[in-house]
C-alpha cells in the first residue's frame, strides 16, 4: 500500500523501505498554465513511475481543476529531499506560485 502525502503535509518526514510506493496529491489546474514541478536532491532516489491530473468528476466543467497525482518507487536507500514547485514552466524556477519540501529517508 503506498504512502499518500497532500500539499498539507510539508515539512514533515516520511521513511520508505526499498520498493515501497509514495502517493504526492496535489491541488492543480492546469488551464492556467500553472503545474506542479519536483526535484530531488540527496543520497537515496524516488523513481517517477506515474505522473496524472485527475478530475473530480466524470465530466468536469472546462477548466475546472483537480489534483496533480505523483506517484514515485524508492529505489536506492538514503535520505531525500523532494521539492515540488507549482509554476508555468517557460516562467524562472523562483516563480512559482507555491513551494513544498518533503523529507523522505529510504531504508
Amino acid at each position: 500500500m503506498p504512502i499518500e502525502i497532500s500539499a498539507q503535509d510539508p515539512g514533515a518526514s516520511h521513511t520508505l523501505a526499498l520498493g515501497d510506493e509514495l502517493s504526492l496529491h496535489l491541488d492543480e489546474n492546469p488551464t492556467t498554465g500553472y503545474r506542479w514541478q519536483f526535484t530531488q536532491s540527496g543520497a537515496g532516489e524516488l523513481a517517477l513511475v506515474d505522473d496524472r491530473f485527475v478530475t473530480g468528476s466524470a465530466a468536469p466543467a472546462p477548466g475546472a481543476g483537480g489534483q496533480r497525482v505523483l506517484r514515485f518507487v524508492a529505489r536506492k536507500p538514503g535520505e531525500v529531499r523532494l521539492e515540488v514547485a507549482n509554476r508555468r514552466a517557460w516562467e524562472p524556477a523562483d516563480s512559482a506560485l507555491e513551494r513544498r519540501v518533503y523529507a523522505i529517508l529510504i531504508r
